[in-house]
């Protein structure tokens, strides 16, 4: 699915999740009110927040663990669900498949960029544990400059650090 061909819910409904959620609303944070260009006409994305690629994502084929070793398959491989996240608010030019990458070992450069469409200066999160929770950005001045955007100072640096840290932890050997 990518938003910015389509307005479809289906790949949600066909997503992994659906039969736990069975609700579209659930993908988009009700303070986004922008519009997207379809075509000729232009209509509210199916969803804008990301789901973690640290939750069995997959990249250019590669799907869980084959993506990164802290990749879960199960919740029940969370030592720390109440600090990991599973869906975050996603910064308009970088949603495009749903999924939010971050890898346990970037610190100099975005893949994606967090949300912060609220006047809050931060972004919504849901976490593995069932809990939601607000995170104020520390720099605002991000925007996705490609592939990957580089960290523009240390307020920067700090936000992606906690970003990273609000992943699985590595797996004992």
């Amino acid at each position: 699915m990518n938003t910015y061909r389509s307005d479809s819910t289906d790949g949600i409904r066909q997503g992994a999740l659906w039969r736990y959620t069975q609700s579209t609303g659930l993908y988009r944070c009700p303070s986004d009110k922008s519009l997207w260009r379809y075509g000729d006409r232009q209509a509210s994305r199916p969803f804008n927040v990301a789901l973690s690629s640290a939750m069995n994502g997959g990249y250019n084929g590669d799907n869980g663990r084959a993506m990164h070793p802290v990749v879960v398959e199960r919740l029940t491989e969370l030592r720390r669900p109440g600090s990991v996240f599973t869906f975050m608010d996603e910064e308009e030019a970088s949603m495009a498949s749903g999924a939010f990458f971050v890898q346990p070992d970037q610190t100099g450069f975005w893949y994606m960029i967090p949300g912060y469409r609220d006047r809050g200066c931060g972004a919504n999160l849901a976490f593995a544990d069932g809990h939601v929770g607000f995170k104020k950005w520390q720099y605002l001045g991000r925007t996705r400059t490609g592939p990957e955007t580089p960290v523009r100072n240390e307020q920067d640096r700090a936000d992606l650090a906690w970003v990273v840290s609000a992943l699985p932890s590595a797996r004992e050997p």
